[in-house]
């Protein structure tokens, strides 16, 4: 089994299954992981292709259920958790990092841009 790149412990087959290229959490230590891009891509196409090619082999409908069969299986194998660094963003204003933003790398969070739009206003 694959294990977490933070604490070293096995990740459930659940866990490997659903791990993405999308930030996830370890279960365990609670740090952010991911699964990389191009074995996310590998573990589909491997599907498709082993799937297809089973298919022209049996020549039969049903082998086309295989394809989703395979998918889990050729997920689990390809999948290698990841570090996920993630940054925060600090408010230039009012120096919090748990806020959030109108759009990405705003230096100013929506809090703040809120309460000078209403002092405009006001004033």
């Amino acid at each position: 089994m694959q294990e977490c790149p933070w604490c070293h412990t096995d990740l459930s087959l659940r866990k490997l299954i659903l791990l993405s290229d999308r930030l996830s959490f370890c279960e365990e230590c609670g740090k952010p992981i991911r699964n990389s891009r191009v074995r996310d891509m590998a573990a589909g196409t491997l599907a498709v292709i082993l799937g297809l090619g089973l298919a022209v082999l049996l020549s039969n409908k049903v082998a086309m259920l295989i394809v989703l069969a395979l998918y889990p299986f050729s997920k689990v194998l390809l999948t290698r958790p990841l570090k996920v660094e993630v940054e925060e963003y600090l408010c230039q204003r009012c120096k919090r990092s748990d806020v959030g933003y109108r759009r990405p790398r705003d230096p100013i969070c929506a809090d703040c841009l809120d309460e000078q739009e209403r002092s405009a206003k006001k004033g």
